[in-house]
């Protein structure tokens, strides 16, 4: 498969100009340009609604924004943050203004929900530790997938690995390519949206061991994770950014090699201590000597040997058992007297 590269013309290359021009003046970025005509919406909303719960989400932060100018009086509110608010791609010009909103809401809302330890744990020593910070990660649809049994050894069939997802400054792939390539009998395929130079030089350098899927709807992604001998989890440098990736990989039920790019990042000890796969160092000689041992593995029909790859061993990863924990944080939260009182509001 090759990438085929979309050019735009003048008139998109101006307005794309125009919108990182706008951008530079918009927080958190560019994309919140909805915020005023939303801000009226909301306002609106809540007069005519009168809802007892809101739940705010984060990516981009301005929905934390909006409810923090237009909250009212006797409303509940439960925080639900993807990354800190503060995160390390926030622009440096933005970076006091994102704490600040942080710290707000933090102080606010009557319970806020993070994807890991590491998350709550960095919000504590930012604003100190209060009651009412819950863990709830990202989670995976437990009847969208058929996981295939275990193969039986196969000396002619390379061992498939499959990455899905896109790539980024901080989690490039370069040692994950250089130890494919450096790797005979193992297979890399890749389905993402958007190819970068380093994954192209390396398609074209090394056809017999790359493969590229292209762009993949969600529905075709999580089949085509369902077929392949092990799935390729990138972590971030961050520990206190989990990828969702890794979650989705779990109702695949195939095994999963966690590269780590930090010692603080507690993922791949995890995928290990539930049996669901391994973990690596993110440098290419010890992802090579990872996925040698796997090729050996799978060659001798030992792939899968010490893991638990049942759908039952990671229920509790489930969306449903997500949305459970979710609805009962809710009514816990209904059933408790505000966090706050907004008297300037009141009366809407």
């Amino acid at each position: 498969a090759s990438a085929a590269s979309a050019s735009l013309n003048w008139r998109g290359r101006l307005h794309a100009a125009v919108n990182r021009a706008r951008a530079f003046f918009r927080f958190p970025d560019g994309g919140t340009g909805w915020s005023r005509p939303a801000a009226r919406v909301l306002n609106e909303m809540l007069v005519e609604v009168r809802p007892d719960l809101v739940i705010t989400s984060h990516e981009p932060c301005a929905g934390i924004a909006l409810w923090l100018g237009g909250r009212i009086e006797g409303v509940k509110w439960l925080a639900d943050l993807g990354d800190p608010v503060l995160s390390d791609y926030v622009a440096v010009r933005w970076r006091r203004r994102a704490l600040q909103l942080e710290a707000e809401m933090f102080r606010l809302a009557d319970r806020v929900v993070v994807t890991n330890a590491p998350t709550r744990s960095l919000l504590f020593q930012r604003h100190g530790t209060r009651i009412g910070v819950e863990i709830l990660p990202q989670g995976f649809d437990s009847e969208v997938c058929s996981p295939m049994g275990a193969a039986a050894a196969d000396t002619s069939s390379p061992l498939r690995i499959l990455y899905t997802g896109r790539f980024y400054a901080f989690r490039d792939g370069r040692a994950l390519f250089e130890a494919v390539a450096a790797t005979p009998g193992v297979v890399l395929e890749v389905a993402t949206t958007a190819v970068t130079r380093l994954l192209g030089r390396f398609l074209e350098a090394h056809p017999q061991s790359f493969r590229l899927l292209g762009t993949l709807s969600h529905q075709q992604a999580i089949a085509a994770q369902c077929k392949q001998d092990v799935l390729i989890c990138l972590g971030n440098a961050n520990p206190v950014q989990t990828p969702g990736k890794v979650f989705e990989y779990l109702g695949s039920g195939r095994p999963i090699l966690y590269v780590s790019q930090s010692q603080a990042d507690p993922v791949g000890a995890w995928l290990e201590e539930v049996g669901r796969g391994w973990q690596c160092s993110n440098d290419a000689s010890s992802i090579a000597e990872a996925l040698q041992e796997l090729l050996g593995r799978k060659l001798n029909g030992q792939l899968e040997h010490g893991l638990d790859l049942r759908m039952e061993a990671v229920a509790s990863e489930s969306w449903e058992s997500r949305g459970r924990k979710l609805a009962s944080l809710c009514q816990d939260i209904l059933s408790n007297p505000p966090a706050w009182r907004c008297p300037d509001h009141g009366q809407q």
